[in-house]
């Protein structure tokens, strides 16, 4: 008798065991399918961490890293050129599986020179716009010059990370996530207003992507313009 007893003991916690493993598992399996945005306070411009699941599983992008400098309202000017790099630092991120460059502006890219600069993050691959104005610029100190944009890009070609620029209606996936570039889809954009045309223009060309992971989606705008809304 003791021993029926014993023995129904011993598969009664197998049983428990068991369950209590599936649930943990099954707990886990729903924490690694959740997906967020961290929107990081870079003072102008953009940067957004993309994050599908979480822990030693989990699949980062980040679309745009901020300016290396911004100006406060009472007209001081601040570094902000490692915010985005120690966001990642802190959050111990070391493999960003794609980077999106919506358009060359340094107030979007100006952040990205510290991270591609650190060896210790690997970047899969980066996804950039066609920038057939961009040498209409003259100088290399004013906000939107080039300076930030060759740097960038001569560090992409030093870690030799493949440059993708994407056709639209595509897509791409971080873990279940789907981004799809919607903009720009042409390349006729006609010069507008003369103010500040070149800037404007170059950002006619940004890319616009859609975010959606379930019954959410984010809409990624850079800094498009009427053309393209």
């Amino acid at each position: 008798m003791k021993r029926r007893i014993i023995s129904w003991m011993l598969a009664a916690v197998m049983v428990m065991t068991s369950a209590a493993v599936w649930m943990g598992n099954e707990k886990q399996a729903e924490a690694a399918a959740s997906f967020k945005v961290h929107f990081i306070e870079v003072g102008t411009g953009d940067g957004a961490l993309l994050q599908y699941g979480s822990g030693k599983s989990a699949k980062y992008a980040l679309i745009d890293a901020g300016p290396q400098t911004t100006q406060l309202l009472g007209g001081k000017t601040i570094d902000v050129s490692r915010r985005v790099h120690n966001y990642l630092k802190k959050y111990k991120i070391r493999r960003l599986e794609f980077i999106i460059m919506t358009h060359p502006h340094k107030d979007h890219i100006g952040g990205f020179i510290s991270i591609l600069e650190d060896r210790s993050i690997s970047v899969g691959k980066v996804y950039a716009t066609q920038q057939p104005v961009y040498n209409h610029y003259s100088g290399d100190d004013d906000f939107y010059s080039t300076k930030t944009y060759r740097t960038v890009n001569e560090l992409i070609a030093e870690r030799g990370i493949p440059v993708v620029v994407p056709r639209m209606k595509s897509s791409v996936y971080l873990g279940k996530a789907k981004l799809t570039f919607y903009s720009p889809g042409r390349t006729n954009f006609k010069y507008g207003r003369e103010v500040d045309f070149n800037s404007r223009q170059v950002n006619k060309f940004s890319l616009v992507c859609r975010i959606t992971y379930g019954k959410n989606s984010f809409l990624m705008t850079g800094d498009t313009q009427q053309e393209s809304e």
